[in-house]
């Protein structure tokens, strides 16, 4: 996967206009690209990019930038995220799950109202932790595989314990 060189920010603030700017670069993919899966590789690009400059800005103690400024980029990087993905149909998310490895994404993508599994499980503004791994382990419950599920989730929380990244929850 390509990616985007991110600088040193010496505040906070410059290090969420920065990722502000990338969110707003996913807004106009979003518009111009609703409904087609080529454009998830340069979405997951530019939210990358966000969200490290997200950890930045999360670390900047000596010129910090306003708490409440620092959540609204990071729930709107995350909004046009699920934005797009909801563009795409249920086929186009199940096959992009199965090219990310996800086995037997298409075990979960239905939901009973509420948002559908694999457009949360495809949003990268989410860090892949606990959440994401609970998702992965229904699916493979319905396949049949409780003891695959169970290394999952096993797997997952210890990962999580050392995940400090700044994560929509």
């Amino acid at each position: 996967m390509a990616t985007i060189e991110i600088p040193d920010f010496t505040t906070g603030d410059a290090a969420l206009d920065q990722a502000a700017s990338y969110a707003a670069h996913i807004v106009v993919l979003v518009e111009n690209c609703a409904g087609a899966t080529g454009a998830a590789a340069s979405i997951d690009v530019l939210t990358a990019a966000a969200r490290e400059c997200l950890t930045q800005a999360a670390e900047n103690t000596e010129h910090p930038a306003p708490p409440e400024r620092f959540e609204r980029v990071r729930k709107e990087l995350a909004a046009y995220n699920t934005e797009y993905y909801m563009t795409l149909t249920t086929g186009q998310r199940v096959e992009l799950a199965l090219e990310r490895g996800f086995k037997h994404a298409g075990h979960v993508e239905w939901s009973e109202g509420g948002l559908p599994a694999l457009v949360f499980w495809l949003n990268s503004a989410y860090r892949r932790g606990l959440r994401k791994a609970k998702i992965e382990a229904k699916a493979l419950r319905r396949a049949g595989l409780d003891k695959e599920a169970d290394t999952l989730l096993a797997r997952a929380a210890e990962a999580e314990e050392g995940d400090a990244l700044p994560a929509v929850a």
